[in-house]
């Protein structure tokens, strides 16, 4: 009988292949399926661009700018039905020159694989390409960043140099330039002030010989601009985002101008309430348009109008939010790291580990898995978990629910909490030479150090407050130095006597103490994570993804800004904020947004 189905299944997939394969999530998204002759509409060219620029890691902004610079319509095929073919060989929207032979069809007659083939060579320009200039971090999300990956889309001869160094007296800005062009496309239609001509560039940065055709030496491969550049408006804006409002303008009804809800201010701040959306009646309009609530209004905002300052990551409950953290950082994950939901020692110690599989922590009760996160270690196609803590912690029923998925289990536990931080450090393995020390009875402290010590590999040690552990004094051997978290209420001087070399990082409560490890290690303070203070699943949890953004995690009351923050965040360009309504609460969002300004 399965033999059978297997028949009928591999039948089947024959047959698709024959009459043509099911509609991608793109044709889907965007309501139109490639056909020979038949132009996608312009909502829905822009939809394409979009997805596809959000797919590769490129700001659709950017991706849009050289469709109109290469095709200003947006079309594919001319009025016979026929693809459009330029002068010098290029085809369709994205004027593809360059490609394998057996894709000439498919490029004249898929505007969606046209336009595909376009951005992954642009990406590719960006994200591969050894040879061309970076500036600053060479953030995908900043649009002046890919200056040289637009230019090597048309070419890196002499005609596209940012100087212009052969036809006059004196050497001027190329405005005549491909890229150049191409970000002129990009102020006028998103009405942004690009940042292009503050970048230090300098003419003898460029060697080329006059009417050579051959490629522009970049001599200075590296750019550094001291000022803010620009955020792209759409390539990462989502449902659950914050976004400041830049000018005056309206909030409309749908998505077009001209039917609106109400007036909004300049610096404003919206909750995003969904995708982006396509302008439904003007071909003008080659932004995007935001659903966003403003108070108890609803509506759509050009996002041309709107800097992306926060997101929110939250579920109903901590299960859930601990799996839209691995959603939010995760695609796939060949191990999971299952800590108890509602007890935290044993989890206490794990983000290095978590950190150092590239695992997301996720959580379970103790004596059966829920069903969410069942269906998320499902998603990311795991093959084995990892169980923080004994039966004790996790039952057994839980590991027999995971083996009967057909995942590997690993438990890694010990007579109690303390032990259970020497096993898990055990396993981090690594030969680390520094330990962070945290109070073994609370949780703060040891949740506010997890992404600094999941990213240099130290391990997380617990301890009383007047003594070590023998387990953990017997695992501090090997270590030449120590940092200790939080103060002598928590960790007691006679402890840190007994350690070699110790560093103390303490504030005079929970707060002040993140804010000192802020300020004393090396993390990216650009984005920080806030999770709820008075309780530890979401800093748990959302510490290994700050880990991977190389970003700090502070802490904050339900209902308040604890003091000790204003004034000791000077960079930051993004909040996260961990955990629903109830654990931070939304009318904060305020006190986030004056964080960045």
């Amino acid at each position: 009988m399965k033999l059978k189905l297997v028949i009928m299944m591999l039948a089947i997939l024959v047959v698709l292949s024959i009459q043509g394969k099911p509609a991608s999530a793109v044709e889907s998204m965007c309501g139109y399926t490639p056909e020979k002759g038949k132009d996608p509409s312009f909502q829905q060219v822009n939809c394409i661009l979009t997805t596809k620029a959000k797919e590769y890691g490129v700001p659709p902004e950017i991706v849009k700018a050289i469709a109109t610079q290469e095709k200003g319509n947006w079309e594919q095929f001319d009025d016979k039905g026929e693809a459009i073919i330029s002068d010098d060989g290029g085809i369709g929207i994205m004027q593809i020159t360059s490609y394998a032979a057996k894709d000439k069809e498919r490029l004249k007659n898929d505007a969606i694989f046209n336009i595909e083939e376009g951005v992954k060579r642009l990406a590719s320009n960006f994200y591969s390409r050894s040879d061309l200039p970076k500036i600053n971090d060479h953030s995908n999300e900043k649009l002046e960043s890919w200056y040289f990956a637009v230019m090597a889309y048309n070419g890196i001869k002499p005609v596209n140099s940012p100087f212009e160094k052969c036809l006059k007296p004196e050497i001027t800005r190329n405005v005549n330039a491909y890229q150049e062009k191409v970000y002129t496309i990009l102020e006028k239609n998103y009405e942004i002030s690009i940042k292009m001509d503050q970048i230090p560039f300098k003419p003898q940065d460029f060697n080329y010989t006059c009417g050579s055709s051959n490629n522009i030496q970049f001599l200075d491969k590296q750019y550094d601009f001291d000022g803010s550049l620009t955020n792209s408006k759409e390539l990462y804006t989502q449902q659950n985002d914050y976004v400041e409002v830049t000018t005056n303008t309206r909030l409309q009804k749908s998505p077009t101008t001209g039917n609106k809800v109400m007036d909004i201010t300049s610096k404003s701040v919206l909750s995003v309430q969904g995708e982006l959306e396509y302008d439904l009646v003007s071909k003008a309009n080659r932004f995007s348009w935001v659903p966003v609530k403003s108070g108890s209004k609803q509506g759509y905002i050009a996002s041309k109008y709107i800097n992306r300052i926060g997101s929110r990551i939250s579920g109903k409950d901590r299960y859930e939010t601990a799996v839209q953290i691995s959603k939010a950082g995760w695609d796939t994950a060949n191990t999971v790291v299952l800590a108890r939901g509602d007890d935290f020692p044993d989890a206490l110690a794990g983000g290095p580990l978590a950190y150092k599989l590239d695992s997301p922590i996720l959580l379970t009760n103790k004596n059966k898995l829920d069903a969410v996160t069942k269906n998320e270690i499902i998603r990311l196609k795991a093959g084995k978990v990892i169980i923080l803590g004994g039966t004790g912690a996790v039952s057994e029923s839980v590991a027999k629910e995971l083996r009967a998925l057909n995942l590997k289990i690993e438990r890694i536990s010990g007579k109690d909490r303390f032990e259970t931080s020497v096993q898990i450090a055990n396993k981090l393995g690594g030969n680390p030479k520094k330990a962070i020390i945290a109070y073994g009875w609370n949780f703060p402290d040891a949740l506010a150090i997890a992404p600094y010590a999941a990213r240099q590999g130290y391990p997380i040690l617990l301890t009383n407050k007047e003594e070590i552990p023998s387990s953990v004094n017997k695992a501090l051997s090997g270590m030449e130095e120590t940092i200790i978290v939080g103060g002598t209420g928590v960790i007691s001087s006679k402890v840190e006597n007994k350690l070699k070399i110790s560093t103390r990082i303490s504030g005079e409560e929970r707060y002040s103490t993140a804010v000192e490890i802020l300020k004393e290690v090396d993390l990216d303070q650009r984005r920080i994570f806030f999770t709820n203070g008075t309780n530890y699943p979401d800093a748990l949890t959302g510490s290994v993804l700050a880990a991977k953004y190389n970003a700090p995690i502070l802490l904050v009351k339900p209902n308040e800004m604890p003091p000790v923050i204003t004034g000791n965040v000077s960079s930051l360009e993004h909040f996260y904020l961990v955990g629903g309504n109830g654990a931070i609460n939304e009318d904060l969002v305020p006190s986030f947004q004056k964080l960045i300004n």
